[in-house]
């Protein structure tokens, strides 16, 4: 039992660790998009809210309609997207490259198509023309 007592305090420090490293990874990601020139947009509509909640948080989809293509990163517990097009999205894979950040099952993320979001709704609430 003594060292059960011992051992619980270890135990809720790397819990911790774990929960603070999943949070500045995100924040990372935020980041690169950043530098990438993905721009934050804020969900301050109605219309941007349901397109936000539609979104998987915390990762970056592409949406396709017809030959037009956005890139959207959903920041829920900050109400926001990062959006970008084809040019900021290689600029982003090529950042990734670049810092060694990028491995097989990121880039095979990253290009999963979200079929569920209907371009002109991005383009209609002036995220992205």
């Amino acid at each position: 039992m003594k060292i059960l007592f011992r051992l619980l305090p270890l135990a809720i420090i790397a819990l911790l660790t774990a929960c603070a490293a999943t949070g500045a990874g995100s924040n990372n990601t935020q980041s690169q998009l950043a530098a990438a020139g993905f721009q934050p947009r804020l969900a301050d509509t109605a219309a941007k809210v349901a397109f936000m909640k539609k979104l998987p948080p915390y990762q970056l989809k592409m949406v396709q309609q017809g030959d037009k293509v956005v890139y959207a990163y959903s920041v829920p517990n900050q109400n926001f997207v990062y959006i970008g097009g084809p040019n900021e999205y290689a600029a982003y894979q090529t950042y990734l490259q670049s810092s060694n950040l990028a491995n097989s099952d990121k880039m095979a993320a990253d290009a999963q198509m979200l079929d569920d979001v209907d371009f002109d709704t991005v383009a209609g609430i002036g995220w992205y023309n």
